[in-house]
C-alpha cells in the first residue's frame, strides 16, 4: 500500500479512575518502556513543543511533571476548585508515535483521557508491528480501567476530531470500540457479547471490545454500524453525521450509563456542575 495522506492510527480511551496517582503513571510508563525502542518516546513535556529528553532508565522527572506537583503545592490554601495534569510524549525519528495522557479533578466533571497515535506506515511494515501495538494497548487498558475507548484510522473521512460528550450520548462507532463497566451495565454483558460484528472479545471482566470490520484501512460500511446500534439500542448512539450537540440542544431522549464521577471530583461534598452549551449543534 502506498503512503497515506494522514497516516495515523489512533488508540484512545476515557476513564473515571483517579489518575492523580504516582503508582499509576509509573506503571503506565514502565509498560510503554518494556515494549522497546519502537514505542519508547524521545521527548516529553506538558505542552508543545516537547523539549525535554525522555530517559526510560529514569522516569522520575516525567512522573513529577504528570503529577503537576508545582501547581498542587501552590493551591494548598487556594479556593481554586480544579486541578489537572497532563503529559505529551513523542517519538519522532524513524517512525512517529505520540502519547497524550491527561487527568483532571473538578466538579465540572469530565473523563481522564489517553491517546496513542502511531504512523500507519510503520504498522503496515509487518504484522508483528501491528500485533505489538495492539498488545501494548491491551496492557494500557488493564492499567487505565477505561469506560470507553476506540481504535480508529484517522485517514478515513469522518474519523478525526469529532465532538463528543458521553454524558449526553455515545459517539460514532469506529473500527474497534471498547465498552467499559458502565456500558456493560447499561447494555448487558450478553447483549454486547452477541453484537453482530466481525469480532467480539472480552478483554477482562470490565471491558468488552467490538471490532466492526476485519480491516482498519478501509471505510466502515454504514450498514455495519447500523446493525450494532440496532442490536444495542439506537437511542444510545449518535446518528450518522451528527455529534452530541444535536441531541443535547434538541433535548432528544438518549440512553446513557449512570457514571460514577467520585474519583475525578475535586470535592465530593459539593454538587456536580455542568457546562452550559449555547452554540448550535454541528452536523
Amino acid at each position: 500500500m502506498k503512503d497515506l495522506t494522514y497516516p495515523i492510527i489512533r488508540f484512545s480511551l476515557s476513564s473515571l479512575k483517579d489518575w492523580r496517582n504516582e503508582a499509576f503513571i509509573t506503571e503506565l510508563l514502565q509498560s510503554i518502556n518494556k515494549f522497546g525502542k519502537d514505542f519508547i518516546p524521545q521527548n516529553y513535556d506538558r505542552f508543545q513543543a516537547l523539549k525535554r529528553k525522555y530517559n526510560p532508565e529514569d522516569i522520575s522527572e516525567v512522573v513529577d511533571l504528570f503529577m503537576n506537583r508545582e501547581t498542587l503545592a501552590c493551591i494548598q490554601d487556594s479556593s481554586i476548585p480544579s486541578i489537572d495534569g497532563s503529559l505529551l510524549m513523542e517519538k519522532r525519528r524513524g517512525h512517529k508515535i505520540s502519547y497524550n495522557i491527561s487527568w483532571k479533578k473538578s466538579n465540572i466533571v469530565g473523563f481522564n483521557s489517553f491517546s496513542m497515535r502511531i504512523d500507519i506506515n510503520f504498522l503496515l511494515k509487518s504484522q508483528t508491528n501491528f500485533r505489538t501495538a495492539l498488545e501494548l494497548f491491551k496492557e494500557i487498558i488493564s492499567i487505565t480501567e477505561p469506560i470507553r475507548g476506540i481504535i480508529v484510522n484517522e485517514n478515513i473521512p469522518g474519523a478525526f476530531g469529532e465532538a463528543e460528550n458521553l454524558r449526553v450520548i455515545h459517539p460514532e462507532l469506529h473500527w474497534i470500540n471498547l465498552f467499559g463497566k458502565p456500558y456493560i451495565e447499561l447494555f448487558g454483558r450478553d447483549k454486547l457479547l452477541s453484537a453482530p460484528c466481525y469480532h467480539v472479545e472480552e478483554l477482562n471482566k470490565d471491558v468488552i471490545a467490538l471490532q466492526l470490520t476485519e480491516n482498519p484501512f478501509e471505510p466502515i460500511p454504514e450498514e455495519d454500524r447500523r446493525l450494532v446500534k440496532q442490536h444495542l439500542g439506537e437511542e444510545a448512539f449518535v446518528s450518522d453525521g451528527f455529534t452530541y450537540r444535536y441531541n443535547e440542544i434538541e433535548k432528544k431522549k438518549t440512553k446513557v450509563p449512570d457514571f460514577d464521577f467520585s474519583e475525578v471530583m475535586f470535592d465530593s461534598n459539593l454538587p456536580i456542575e455542568q457546562l452550559k452549551i449555547t452554540n448550535m449543534y454541528n452536523k
